[in-house]
């Protein structure tokens, strides 16, 4: 069933949004879903640059220079993200700096540019597992437990709280997000390319880990819902259906038509598996199937 996206008439007249990671997965499905509805749209992209007139070359690892910015936004969509995470500690400060300290100043520069509503891509990994399907509600990660890509974006989140008074604020965390172009080290599509160099996929139970990944567009049209109704909270964004690690593995390996190599290491079960109550209360669901969407996840898809 296709997800009742929202009219143009839902939004604020001529809107301006102002989205930061525009030319990555999800900001490239969301650029597409804001023009359809008639929203204007200024992206940023990192200080490569693009030829797009309406794109912003800007490192958010930096302070950034407001000067660079459009004088008004009606919005601010925060999507950019570090893409040195895993590089620790080497990679600490840029990725607290794009995915913690570029929010605070955003936020900032929000209120100057008369701003009514922010929206933070968080992720859902800033929970804890849980035996049972995770609502916005259930405890986040302590610093026992937490990486530094998840505790950047936990203080991003804190961050953005800080300013609900000032904005609309909404924190979205996404469950595992797949589609066209996603970076190859990214947890869906290593697996399918495991399989396809005959790599074995390590569960850490019987199946691995549970979990139900969420399509780009079934995100970006959740987003424009958020912006359509000036939403304020704490939203999961995850998809239809739960799959385990051994079943993905077995999917793909049915699509490539090729055996997958599991190997099995003693573990308890895990899961990463979100209700979506929250956003379906606004009238979004997720209907994109990862099993109907594979050739997204292919190479060069």
């Amino acid at each position: 069933m296709a997800v009742e996206r929202p009219s143009a008439n839902q939004y604020s007249a001529r809107m301006k949004v102002l989205l930061t990671g525009g030319n990555g997965l999800l900001g490239s499905h969301l650029r597409r879903v804001l023009k359809r509805n008639n929203l204007e749209v200024v992206y940023l992209v990192g200080p490569s640059g693009s030829r797009d007139p309406e794109s912003i070359a800007l490192d958010l690892s930096q302070p950034i220079r407001a000067a660079k910015l459009p004088a008004r936004v009606d919005a601010i969509v925060h999507c950019a993200q570090s893409s040195r995470y895993r590089d620790f500690p080497a990679g600490s400060t840029h990725t607290v700096g794009v995915n913690s300290c570029s929010t605070v100043e955003l936020l900032k520069y929000a209120v100057e540019a008369g701003a009514t509503q922010f929206v933070y891509l968080s992720t859902g990994s800033v929970y804890c597992e849980s035996k049972r399907p995770l609502t916005e509600s259930d405890p986040v990660r302590s610093f026992q437990s937490i990486d530094i890509y998840t505790a950047s974006k936990l203080s991003g989140e804190l961050l953005v709280g800080s300013f609900r008074s000032l904005l609309a604020t909404a924190i979205v965390r996404p469950f595992f997000i797949y589609g066209p172009g996603q970076k190859r080290s990214m947890l869906i599509p290593r697996i399918y390319d495991k399989i396809a160099s005959g790599e074995p996929i390590v569960l850490s139970s019987q199946d691995g880990l549970a979990l139900n990944p969420v399509h780009a567009a079934d995100v970006a049209d959740a987003i424009a819902v958020l912006l359509a109704q000036s939403a304020s909270g704490v939203f999961n964004c995850a998809g239809p259906d739960v799959i385990t690690l051994r079943e993905l593995a077995h999917v793909f390996g049915l699509y490539q038509a090729r055996a997958p190599l599991v190997k099995q290491e003693p573990g308890a079960s895990e899961s990463l598996v979100a209700r979506t109550s929250a956003l379906e209360s606004l009238g979004w669901s997720p209907h994109r199937r990862l099993t109907e969407h594979i050739s997204d996840i292919a190479p060069n898809a």
